[in-house]
């Protein structure tokens, strides 16, 4: 039995976005622990949402499921078929988009956010990530201590994710 995701244009037209949500977009992440892992990262931090593309993406799989110790049935996972015309359609919805890199051009502690978001986490090599983002922002460490479980993780981004939501939620002051 597969994963039951939900419909973008239904989760898209159920979200408030005066709230000012994130949402975390992966993008050609292919290890199925690193999606689980992001998964419950971006459940811990309040996330509105986790996108994940239907093509050159791990899918939700039992280890996915396993790596996210169960955050995958707490927060919507919304499956997509093309990456750029979703984060085109986020961006007519008021979402800024922010690419996630260690070799950003401002750090995630040094940019005001006060917009709807989605912060893109890529493979490495995927393009999608850099050509799509109005800023690329540093994957920045807060020197927060974080449970066994997650200290291990493959994908650099993932720690900017919950850096981010932080950050964010004491810069606006949002109720997410």
């Amino acid at each position: 039995k597969s994963f039951p995701y939900l419909d973008f244009d239904e989760w898209l037209s159920e979200l408030d976005v005066t709230k000012n949500p994130t949402v975390l977009l992966l993008d050609e992440v292919q290890d199925p622990h690193n999606v689980g892992a992001s998964i419950r990262v971006a459940a811990a931090a309040g996330m509105a949402g986790v996108i994940i593309p239907e093509h050159r993406q791990a899918p939700i799989t039992a280890a996915s499921i396993k790596a996210s110790a169960g955050a995958v049935f707490c927060i919507p996972v919304i499956r997509i078929g093309n990456t750029n015309q979703t984060i085109e359609r986020l961006k007519k919805a008021g979402f800024w988009v922010y690419g996630l890199a260690s070799d950003g051009e401002v750090s995630l502690f040094d940019y005001e956010h006060t917009t709807p978001a989605v912060f893109i986490i890529g493979n490495g090599t995927s393009n999608t990530n850099r050509s799509n983002a109005i800023t690329i922002l540093k994957n920045a460490k807060t020197g927060i201590n974080t449970a066994a479980p997650l200290a291990g993780l493959h994908i650099k981004g993932v720690e900017a994710t919950f850096d981010a939501h932080i950050r964010l939620e004491s810069a606006a002051d949002a109720d997410y």
